[in-house]
């Protein structure tokens, strides 16, 4: 692992990643330093959870007036324990798949949850 780095990148938020991951692919030796899951707040609980949440609630909807459009889909359940560990394993994809990138770029990684350089 190199001591030193062309660019070292504050934060694994959807800018800095981004950031490390277009300097990797330019040439440079890049480090990112992240404490948490890579992605930030919006991959991993805000935006994307949110919108995992609102999809949920959009089907149940949608079943509920199914009726008006000719189909009886019975009576709907909503379970929305089954709904957040739905939301939580799709933030949790969309931050491995950041993971994937920054491995495959060769982007050295820092921080308490690091992982192993490439």
């Amino acid at each position: 692992m190199p001591n030193t780095f062309d660019v070292i990148v504050l934060g694994g938020g959807p800018a800095g990643y981004v950031a490390a991951i277009r300097s990797a692919q330019l040439g440079m030796s890049t480090a990112l330093i992240e404490k948490e899951k890579l992605g930030g707040v919006c991959v991993n609980i805000g935006c994307i959870p949110t919108k995992a949440l609102l999809h949920s609630a959009y089907i149940a909807r949608l079943l509920r007036e199914a009726k008006d459009f000719g189909v009886d889909a019975g009576t709907v359940k909503t379970d929305y324990g089954v709904a957040m560990q739905r939301s939580r394993r799709v933030s949790d994809q969309n931050s491995k798949g950041v993971e994937f990138l920054m491995k495959k770029n060769k982007c050295h990684r820092s921080g308490s949850r690091s992982t192993r350089p490439p």
